[in-house]
């Protein structure tokens, strides 16, 4: 079955569609099509005529006019109506997704913190769309994909059945932390669904935490990447995938489940913080009887007892050899903190980041560039 997503831009269409069909190509599952927009009541009524899985929103549908008709409204405004109408049940629910160009993202978008709920995801309309049209083919078909999933979750279950939104079963779940259960999971189905889209994507899949992606988790085990049989232990650690909406273009695994695999290798098997990595990849070999080879520093000096990842190098990293990062939010209990290695903060190549160090640990960063500057 395709993927049917509209993509509302006031600019030419066939310059759009351009960009659309570089995105079609790249996934056989994802159609695309490109239109200008109508008048509200007009792009409304569109809406419940057609039938889409996801949208597609230019920030700005308001600067020009198409065949003697311009839309005098903006992409949060047309967000807000659908999400709204949607909670109604007028309008299916579905993943909207907004993009334009970096000056008017930063512009406007970055600085409207309220109408970024209503957004799944965004995209720079030419650096991002066309230089990694791939990556965001596939993730909006995962987008919709997922969308789907909760729409026939929600819709069998008048209360919470955690097994249906995670794929665990009721012994792995006791692993999870209560604490995310409680916070949007604990009660009935009474949230709109894109609010569980929302939470499920941007706070435990795209915050690394009680979900972990590849990286972090090889890090955590001492694994290179490079193992020759990084696939068998992979295998091995199937059952531990996130099989939820969005998994597709996001693949994560529970780190609470991965963890407890690890204490049932082996009695007495130490615990993955207290050995490094060499330790951890000399356990697994021996019991698995893989062929994993151990993951090394960033610096040859910096300690492989790896717990999360540099930010900027995106290798793994033992906090201790790092700077806590002001993530410009409070955490939840369930997420991690995020840290670049001492190497990476005095990088001429970090700036372009924008990485904000901690003022916890502002005073280690600025003895640390007077050491490294002589």
């Amino acid at each position: 079955m395709p993927i049917n997503y509209l993509y509302l831009d006031d600019e030419i269409i066939e310059d759009t569609q351009s960009i659309a069909d570089l995105l079609n190509s790249e996934n056989n599952s994802l159609k695309i099509k490109v239109k200008n927009p109508l008048s509200f009541p007009k792009q409304i009524q569109q809406f419940k005529d057609l039938k889409i899985d996801g949208l597609i929103l230019d920030l700005r549908l308001d600067q020009r006019k198409n065949n003697d008709e311009k839309a005098e409204y903006r992409a949060s405004t047309l967000a807000q109506e659908i999400r709204t109408r949607t909670t109604e049940g007028l309008i299916p629910s579905f993943p909207i997704v907004i993009c334009s160009t970096d000056t008017k993202l930063k512009r406007s978008y970055e600085k409207a913190i309220v109408g970024q709920d209503l957004f799944d995801s965004k995209y720079l309309k030419n650096e991002e769309m066309i230089d990694e049209s791939k990556k965001v083919a596939d993730e909006l078909v995962s987008l919709a994909q997922g969308y789907k999933q909760l729409n026939q979750i929600k819709g069998k279950k008048k209360s919470i059945v955690l097994s249906d939104f995670f794929g665990l079963s009721d012994k792995q779940l006791q692993l999870i932390d209560n604490r995310l259960i409680k916070h949007s999971f604990g009660t009935s189905l009474q949230l709109p669904l894109y609010e569980y889209g929302r939470f499920i994507l941007k706070e435990m899949i795209l915050k690394s935490g009680i979900l972990v992606d590849e990286i972090t988790l090889l890090g955590r085990l001492g694994v290179s990447p490079k193992s020759p049989d990084l696939s068998k232990l992979l295998s091995k650690l199937k059952p531990f995938k996130y099989n939820g909406p969005f998994n597709e273009a996001w693949p994560r695994w529970w780190w609470p489940l991965v963890n407890n695999w690890w204490y049932g290798l082996k009695e007495g098997t130490p615990g993955l913080a207290t050995i490094n990595a060499e330790k951890r990849v000399e356990v697994l070999n021996k019991i698995t009887k893989l062929k994993l080879v151990e993951e090394k520093p960033i610096e040859k000096i910096y300690s492989s007892k790896f717990g999360t990842v540099c930010q900027f190098y995106q290798k793994p990293l033992d906090s201790f050899d790092g700077l806590l990062l002001d993530m410009g939010y409070e955490p939840f209990p369930w997420q991690d903190s995020l840290y670049i290695s001492l190497k990476a903060s005095v990088d001429p190549k970090i700036k372009a980041k924008n990485f904000t160090i901690s003022s916890l640990d502002k005073q280690r960063f600025e003895d640390f560039k007077k050491l490294t500057n002589g």
